[in-house]
């Protein structure tokens, strides 16, 4: 997955899909990741 290429200050989940982001942060959660 392109979760850690993703740019902090862009969250990879909101330009995936949106409402990905749910599964995407449980399923791997990248420590690049804002605290939701």
């Amino acid at each position: 997955m392109g979760c850690c290429t993703r740019p902090a200050q862009q969250p990879f989940f909101e330009e995936r899909e949106g409402n990905s982001y749910e599964g995407t942060a449980i399923s791997g959660a990248p420590r690049a990741l804002p605290t939701l």
